[in-house]
């Protein structure tokens, strides 16, 4: 491993397991936060300061408990507890009615066990990355406890309910983990739009924003914000603000061994993350939107392409444009 600077660390594994996790999931630096942070921390924690109404949420059921495992992949690596889905699939019928328990349980306490929070990273080598020995040349991965999985499934499902019952929640630019949306059909959508603008002789400038560490450095406040202001029923949000808090990760790598807490991150690998990840960035999408009209935006999880039309002054520029577009 080596530093930001690119001079090797010290030979010593255990410090380059923590170096890499330090990396990775960077801490919440509350002293460099400005008035927004402020007033974004003061009103969630407002809210939360209010007991949520049990009444607004429907009691879990046997049927979502079963559709939440047996949707998983039996053989997938496990979390921490060691548990793989196929060992509850097999006695799913049996497990059932315990596990419906369980989760109700979670529910009415807003309460995510912090044994289901604790993840194990895993890190898989970009092949073509230059640098071996920097650790954006690894990608992590973090293996989660499946009884986690499964009430988080159960309340993703329940969450694009009320996204899909109510007035829309996302802007219509964000294309990635959005059912019945594909990379596909973001990219022939701008390739169609982009041969419409050439035929009536515009160009079209393409600026593409691609958020670094996106998952890794979500900012809790602002995600439990977000769904506040979507309108999610309160038992929910402080499900959620139980769900990212007092989280921890560990890894064993190179020989060495580390953990750490997380401040920040929806981490790769849990099922709710992409969800979270799409409800952070909304208000950013809706802000260039309002801000610049003429912005036609695409986003596909942290990938944001802003693009916008223009015509040349000169003919002869916008002829020979069109040319070698065509």
């Amino acid at each position: 491993m080596s530093d930001e600077n690119g001079n090797p660390i010290a030979l010593d594994p255990n410090l380059n397991a923590d170096t890499l996790l330090h990396r990775f999931f960077p801490d919440d630096n509350k002293r460099c936060e400005n008035l927004y942070h402020y007033h974004t921390r003061t009103y969630v924690n407002d809210f939360l300061s209010t007991p949520p109404n049990k009444d607004d949420a429907p009691k879990i059921s046997i049927q979502e408990v079963k559709n939440a495992f047996l949707d998983m992949s039996p053989f997938s690596s496990p979390g921490p507890d060691g548990i793989f889905a196929a060992l509850i699939q097999w006695n799913i019928d049996i497990l059932s009615l315990p596990l419906v328990s369980l989760f109700q349980s979670c529910l009415d306490i807003s309460y995510f066990p912090k044994s289901w929070k604790e993840g194990t990273l895993l890190t898989i080598p970009k092949v073509d990355y230059p640098d071996k020995t920097s650790h954006k040349s690894q990608r992590p991965i973090t293996l989660l406890s499946v009884l986690g999985k499964g009430l988080e499934k159960i309340l993703l499902e329940r969450f694009l309910f009320h996204e899909q019952s109510s007035s829309l929640w996302f802007h219509e630019a964000q294309q990635g983990f959005r059912k019945h949306s594909s990379t596909d059909k973001a990219l022939l959508a701008l390739k169609i739009q982009l041969e419409k603008d050439r035929v009536v002789g515009e160009a079209t400038a393409l600026l593409k924003l691609d958020i670094q560490s996106a998952f890794d450095l979500a900012w809790h406040p602002a995600i439990l914000r977000n769904l506040i202001k979507k309108g999610l029923p309160s038992i929910y949000v402080h499900l959620i603000a139980s769900y990212l808090a007092d989280r921890s990760i560990q890894i064993s790598f190179g020989g060495g061994h580390a953990k750490k807490s997380l401040t920040l991150s929806t981490p790769q690998g849990a099922v709710l993350s992409p969800f979270l990840w799409n409800i952070f960035l909304d208000p950013i999408l809706h802000k260039l939107q309002s801000s610049h009209p003429e912005l036609r935006i695409s986003a596909w999880a942290n990938d944001v392409i802003l693009a916008f039309n223009y015509r040349f002054t000169n003919p002869q520029i916008a002829k020979n444009t069109c040319l070698l577009a065509s």
